[in-house]
Formats: C-alpha cells, sequence, structure tokens
C-alpha cells in the first residue's frame, strides 16, 4: 500500500504581508520598509510590497482589457529606392519569416503601375501592410483603387494632429487634413475594405520628446479626442471613425511600467468609446508598438540589442496587435543585414521560444501590475481632463502647454543621464575610449517639389482617377512650401546624445592631434588605497573620451588640471592650496576643501567633462 502525506501536516505557514514587512526591515537594520520605495517619472510611488490586500486594482476607470495573443511581425522595410526593389525585399522578408508588409517611404511608388510592381505576387489579403503617408496623401487614392479587387487589410499611418505638433505646423493647412481623413474613411467605406485603418496616432513622437508612460498615454488619447469631435463634425460616423483608427506607441523603459502602459491603453481606449456613446467590445484596440529610438546609443550599439529585445517582451506581455524591432544599428543612419535579421528572430525567440504568443494576457494576475496599470490609467486620465479643461489637444498644443511639459520632463532625463541616477551602458557608465566612431549618413527621403496647392483634396475623384494620375502631382496640389498653422515642435532627443556629442568632439581632437585629449591623475598610496577611486575616475572620463593618464605629481603639466586619486587621509597630508595655484585642481570622491573640485557618484558628470573638455583645448 502505498503511503500518502499528510498536506496539514507539511503545509508551510502562510506569510503574511506583516510578515514580509518583518522580515525587510530585519535586512535593512531596522530602518523602514518604505526607505525602498522610489518616484518614477509618472509621478507613481513605487512601493516594495504589493499584495491582494493593499492594491487599488479595484478601483479604475471605466473599461476593461481586450486578451490578445499573438502579434504582427512588422519590420519596416527601408532599403529600396525603386519598384523592383521593394518587389525583392518584400518577398525576401516574407520569405524570412515577416508577417506584414512596413513602409515608411513610399516617396518612389509614385504611379497604380509602380505599385503593381512593387506589389506583385504578394497576396494583400494575407499579408496586412503598414504604411506611412506623412506629407504623401497623394498615395492613398492610388492605392486604394489597387486594393478594391483584393480585400487587403491594413493601416494607412496618418496622424494630422500629431504631424502638426511634431513638425510645428503643416505644408497642407490643418482643417484640410482634417477633411482628407474624413473623406479617406469615407472613400474606404464605398470601396468595401472594412480592415483597413486610415488614422495611425503615434504616442512616439511624445516618448522621444520626453514624455513617461503617463504623458505618452495621455497626449495621444487627448490627440483621439480632438480627431473624433473633428470627424464627426464633418459628418463621420462614431463606429466608422472607431473602425478605421489604430493606434502606435514605444517600447521603451523600464519594464514593467511598460507593460502596464499597453494594458492601460487597452482601458483608455475603452473609456474614449465609450464616452462618444460607441461599444468598446466592437472596437477593440489596434495596437502597433515600435522599441523606442530615446533609449538607444550610438556606443557599443551590441547593448541596442538587449534594449530592443527587453522592450519588444513588455510590449507583447502587454498585449500589442503588431509590433517593429529597432535593428541594433539603426541609429547609426542605415541598418545592415545582421542588425535586420536579429531584430527580425527576436519576435521568434519570443514568440516559439518564450511562448508568449501562447499566453492570453501574460501579466494579468501580478498585483505589482495590476496597480500599476490602474494607477497609470487613472493619473493619464487626469491629465487628459486637464488638457480638455484648455479646450483639447490643439488649443493646449497652441498654448505650448504640451511642448513646455515635455521639454520640463526631457530636462529632468537628461539631467538624471548626466549624474548616472539613469544608467546607459557603455554611454555614461562602462564605456570603452577605443571604440571605433562609426555613423552611416541617413538617406534623406525624396523631399516634394514646388508646391501648386490651391485647393482642398477631392479624394474620391483621385481614386476613380487613380490609373492615370502620380502621387506627385496630387501632393503638389494639397501640400504648401511653407508651414501652415505654426505651432511649437516637438524637441525629440535620444537620451545619449549629449555625451554622444563629447565622444564626437573627442574623436575630431584624435584625428587633429593623433591622440584622444588627456588628463594626469595622480595616485596616492597603496593599490587597495587608490584603485576603487581610479577605477571611478577613469569610467567618468572615458564617457567624455578622455584618456587617465597615470604620473606622478610633480610630472604634471603646470595650468593642466590634475585629478588626484587616494584616501581623504593621503589628501590630508597634501599642500592643496600650493598645488591648487599651479593647476586646476580635483579629488576623486567626496572631500570637502576650498582648493579642489571633488568627483563623486550622483554629481553633474556631462557638466564636468564638458568644462574639462574647454581646460584641454576639445572644440
Amino acid at each position: 500500500m502505498k503511503q500518502r502525506i499528510s498536506r496539514e501536516r507539511y503545509d508551510f505557514e502562510k506569510a503574511t504581508e506583516q510578515m514580509w514587512v518583518e522580515e525587510a526591515e530585519r535586512a535593512l537594520k531596522g530602518k523602514s520598509i518604505e526607505t525602498l520605495s522610489r518616484k518614477t517619472y509618472e509621478g507613481i510611488t513605487l512601493r516594495p510590497v504589493y499584495t491582494e490586500q493593499n492594491s487599488r486594482a479595484a478601483h479604475q476607470i471605466p473599461g476593461h482589457l481586450e486578451k490578445q495573443n499573438g502579434w504582427e511581425v512588422s519590420q519596416k522595410l527601408q532599403k529600396s529606392k525603386t519598384p523592383e526593389e521593394l518587389k525583392a525585399e518584400i518577398h525576401e522578408a516574407l520569405k524570412c519569416g515577416q508577417d506584414t508588409i512596413h513602409l515608411e517611404d513610399v516617396s518612389f511608388l509614385n504611379t497604380y503601375e509602380d505599385i503593381q510592381i512593387a506589389f506583385e505576387n504578394t497576396d494583400l489579403s494575407a499579408t496586412p501592410f503598414h504604411i506611412s503617408l506623412k506629407e504623401n496623401i497623394g498615395f492613398f487614392p492610388i492605392f486604394t483603387a489597387f486594393l478594391k479587387n483584393r480585400n487587403g487589410s491594413g493601416r494607412f499611418a496618418f496622424d494630422p494632429f500629431g504631424e502638426w505638433i511634431e513638425s510645428g505646423g503643416s505644408r497642407m493647412p490643418l482643417s484640410d487634413k482634417l477633411d482628407a481623413a474624413a473623406d479617406m474613411m469615407k472613400a474606404l467605406e464605398e470601396a468595401n475594405l472594412p480592415d483597413v485603418k486610415t488614422i495611425l496616432l503615434d504616442g512616439q513622437i511624445y516618448r522621444n520628446a520626453g514624455a513617461s508612460a503617463k504623458e505618452e498615454l495621455a497626449y495621444i488619447f487627448a490627440n483621439a479626442i480632438e480627431l473624433f469631435n473633428a470627424l464627426k463634425d464633418r459628418g463621420v460616423p462614431v463606429d466608422v471613425i472607431a473602425g478605421r483608427t489604430a493606434f502606435s506607441f514605444s517600447a521603451a523603459a523600464p519594464f514593467f511600467m511598460e507593460i502596464a502602459k499597453f494594458r492601460a491603453a487597452k482601458k483608455l481606449w475603452a473609456a474614449v468609446l465609450s464616452g462618444f456613446g460607441a461599444d468598446p467590445l466592437k472596437f477593440p484596440i489596434d495596437l502597433h508598438a515600435a522599441t523606442s529610438l530615446i533609449t538607444k546609443t550610438k556606443h557599443d550599439i551590441h547593448v541596442n540589442m538587449l534594449r530592443a529585445a527587453t522592450e519588444a517582451f513588455s510590449a507583447v506581455a502587454g498585449g500589442v496587435s503588431s509590433l517593429s524591432i529597432s535593428p541594433f544599428d539603426e541609429v547609426l543612419g542605415k541598418p545592415g543585414k545582421t542588425g535586420e535579421r536579429v531584430a527580425r528572430n527576436t519576435h521568434y525567440v519570443l514568440k516559439e521560444e518564450s511562448h508568449l504568443s501562447k499566453v492570453q494576457d501574460p501579466a494579468a494576475g501580478s498585483w505589482y501590475i495590476e496597480e500599476l496599470t490602474s494607477e497609470l490609467a487613472e493619473q493619464s486620465w487626469k491629465e487628459i481632463q486637464a488638457i480638455e479643461m484648455i479646450g483639447g489637444f490643439a488649443e493646449a498644443a497652441k498654448n505650448e502647454y504640451i511642448q513646455n511639459h515635455l521639454s520640463s520632463l526631457l530636462e529632468n532625463r537628461l539631467e538624471d543621464i548626466s549624474k548616472r541616477s539613469v544608467q546607459l551602458i557603455g554611454t555614461n557608465v562602462y564605456a570603452n575610449l577605443q571604440e571605433s566612431a562609426y555613423e552611416a549618413k541617413a538617406e534623406e527621403r525624396v523631399k516634394p517639389g514646388k508646391s501648386t496647392a490651391n485647393s482642398a483634396p477631392d479624394i474620391a475623384k483621385w481614386i476613380q482617377d487613380a490609373y492615370t494620375v502620380k502621387a506627385t502631382e496630387l501632393n503638389s496640389l494639397m501640400y504648401r512650401d511653407e508651414l501652415q498653422d505654426g505651432v511649437k515642435p516637438l524637441l525629440q532627443k535620444r537620451l545619449s546624445e549629449p555625451f554622444e556629442e563629447l565622444r564626437a568632439a573627442s574623436s575630431r581632437f584624435k584625428e587633429e592631434t593623433g591622440s584622444f585629449p588627456s588628463i594626469h591623475v595622480v595616485v596616492l598610496g597603496e593599490p587597495i588605497d587608490y584603485k576603487a577611486r581610479l577605477d571611478f575616475t577613469a569610467g567618468l572620463l572615458a564617457a567624455g573620451g578622455v584618456e587617465a593618464k597615470i604620473t606622478a605629481v610633480d610630472e604634471a603639466e603646470e595650468d593642466k588640471p590634475v585629478i588626484l586619486c587616494g584616501t581623504d587621509e593621503e589628501y590630508k597630508l597634501l599642500d592643496l592650496k600650493n598645488l591648487s595655484e599651479k593647476h586646476p585642481l580635483f579629488l576623486a570622491g567626496r572631500f570637502k576643501t576650498e582648493y579642489a573640485a571633488s568627483l563623486y557618484q550622483g554629481m553633474n558628470m556631462h557638466e564636468f567633462l564638458k568644462n574639462l573638455h574647454s581646460h584641454l583645448g576639445v572644440k
């Protein structure tokens, strides 16, 4: 007879929240567990412990989370410059596992015949498209005519208000752009293309300008509200608007906040639809994501693989419909084959090896993420309400409320990078001074010719004439040479750029002189005494492209800066006053003296390195 183990006898004691707190505070040697809490850029306080008892997840804005498993592999196809090249690129991408045709530049597809060549032997009823219409609305009627008998599905990336605030105006009057958006929706209804979206509202422009997850959510949905009202005024039914609208968000960091952001987006979309009288269950959100540009770096670029992989993981765990993963070398200008392959295959590692495509809402049930989702949705909704109080998205942009808020957030982020409160591997920490500088030049998109714009677009007629007209001709009828409806543009900047500028100046200095800029570093005492501070100092200098030259104090050139590395006791034995009269003097570590500045963790590294460049003659 088999022996049975009594479950009751061997059960562990159930751990209460108080038991966790007591154990944590024991490890903290008497400090309160609240000392582990920290504030995020969203203004949310992250607590050390989340349980069912202390979760606020039940107190939510109206809405729900649609379940999602599986996503479109939507890598950008960005190398072609002719219809024939694009045809080959599409077929190669589909053969390698891509399942969406994602095109940011179609300026070289000018006629119906061009489109026929590019999409020959491509089944658009089985392969969705994702095509940007930025400053190229003339492409829409020609491609729509091409789609008519093919039952295609996909997204036209067109964001009237987003493009306007991003550029600081529009080469087409905003009212005409909104007229075009309304006409596009009506045209797709008439063409019986129910699975084609005409609007893709872009949250990446706000994230790349410094937004936290809260602002990205708030501004994209405030934009949606403004657009719904504008299109309703132009006679488009709410259900049509809802069915023709998609969203594109950045996938950035931190990891768990990003998962919460994508989940919160679903709740906010449901709340917006309910406010306009549409049924959220009838119109689940079409949610695209692209790994963030703001987090990528030009130095130690292979780290971008890791960043993109974790960002992609957060996006699919948050339940996106479609995902673009940036190649690790895209930030250099033009990605290579290796970068493109690694990025594309990252999808399949997440799908087939991590099995994320086999789970609906992988984050569900985590009290931490559930709470973040709820609080993030609430905070974003409050920001949306604040924008509505101003008069809506357009008024908030005209009053520079959005731009100024984002500028302030970007400044805070850059300061945190400068102080190493936020670390970028290979940039402000663990920089490799000997890394070869390389930067490919990005090819410019084809610029539109001289405008003859004098009237609003006539989308319906242009679809009828699609076989004989050219996209460039149609664009010339719509777009002006100068920006219309001017507004303060968004300032978009990668977080690593300030340090990359220092490294670029250092590389130019080396080209001119044969060596990197350098500074004398004097070590005091035995290696065990100075090594930690020397490692810190060398790492700090490398982030600015400056070489540390170990030397004796009496060998340093007069009037040239010198860094001392040793213990505080060693510093007390030196005549710092006399040394400071001969050299601009720095001490590694926090050491208070009127004769030298201290180098320490938490200082503004970028400011120090910029001033040091000036001392060393680096332009």
